[in-house]
């Protein structure tokens, strides 16, 4: 008799065990995702991405998009792009591939740049992409004064001014103690995958860099499931609230729907008793719909604790019959 209640509690403690560890790994997996997953995903884009459907980058939950305008010269799909992202709703980054050498150069590139955005708005920062050979071996004094020229240019200029690169390139090229005024676009790519990337395919959240504004996880997107004629396109995650959430727009427009000045006229009805009922029409959104949801954390919480209650009542139990048949 013994050995059948000992295995009865060794069972039932085993059961709570496992119960404790699902329950605490499930809910601290959610509250994990919840607060990892970044607000906006977007991609970058360039000439050699060839022609964007850009409704289709819309229909793939693309909330922005960063689209070169120079290097060198005037990138060339660059107003086409503006112009896609734009009418569908997409927020606007740009950037400029940096091969300036020297300060005249640098000025020069800077000054190509802002001529070829031609005033247009962007919602995303202005990036300059050091990535050049010959532009990271200036060494890092040299690297980060010409650095410091465009950029300054670009907010002078009137645009948020940024900075795309690699963490190793900042830590070996550039004086990072002197760009701190800046936002960061940083690239670490994964690889878990084959290089067939969409924004559904990999969660890779954890391997997020602290000290960047926008994150470019993959050069590995797909090209066609994105609406463009190149194979690969590059993904990016923005952490900053630069964009204005769908929702917004959609307010002022509840805001015009002119229901109050309607009211004047109907005194002209004195017979008609409903009209008092129409201030009651306000009390609609008071009722507390958003409330609905807030029983059913405590209604879930409650039921893990009468689970818990359960288990531990029925280990005192055997324990209880353990000990008096000793």
């Amino acid at each position: 008799m013994n050995h059948h209640i000992k295995q009865l509690l060794s069972t039932a403690l085993c059961l709570l065990i496992m119960l404790s560890i699902f329950t605490a790994a499930d809910l601290g997996g959610l509250k994990a995702r919840a607060a990892e997953q970044p607000p906006y995903c977007g991609i970058d884009v360039s000439k050699h991405n060839g022609d964007i459907n850009w409704s289709t980058v819309k229909c793939r939950n693309v909330d922005f998009a960063i689209i070169r305008c120079y290097g060198l010269r005037k990138d060339e799909k660059f107003d086409q792009n503006y112009a896609g992202a734009v009418a569908n709703g997409i927020a606007v980054g740009a950037y400029v591939f940096m091969y300036a050498e020297d300060e005249a150069e640098a000025r020069q590139e800077a000054q190509g740049a802002l001529d070829a955005l031609g005033g247009k708005a962007l919602d995303l920062p202005l990036f300059l992409d050091v990535e050049y050979k010959k532009v990271i071996a200036l060494g890092k004094k040299t690297l980060t004064d010409l650095m410091l020229i465009e950029l300054e240019m670009f907010r002078a200029a009137g645009y948020k001014p940024g900075i795309y690169t690699s963490q190793s390139f900042i830590d070996a090229y550039m004086d990072a103690s002197r760009l701190q005024d800046y936002s960061w676009w940083v690239a670490r790519w994964t690889r878990q995958q084959p290089r067939t990337y969409t924004f559904l395919d990999e969660n890779p959240y954890s391997a997020k860099l602290p000290p960047c504004d926008v994150w470019q996880f993959s050069d590995a997107g797909n090209g066609s499931y994105f609406g463009m004629s190149s194979d690969y396109v590059d993904l990016d995650f923005c952490y900053l609230d630069y964009i204005a959430r769908p929702t917004e727009p959609e307010q002022p427009i509840t805001l015009e729907q002119p229901t109050t000045p309607e009211q004047p006229t109907t005194p002209e009805q004195p017979t008609t008793p409903e009209q008092p009922a129409t201030p009651e029409e306000p009390t609609q959104p008071v009722t507390p719909t958003p409330a609905e949801p807030e029983p059913d954390e405590p209604d879930f919480l409650e039921i893990v604790l009468n689970l818990f209650q359960w288990f531990w009542e029925f280990v005192t139990m055997v324990f209880s019959l353990a000990t008096a048949s000793n």
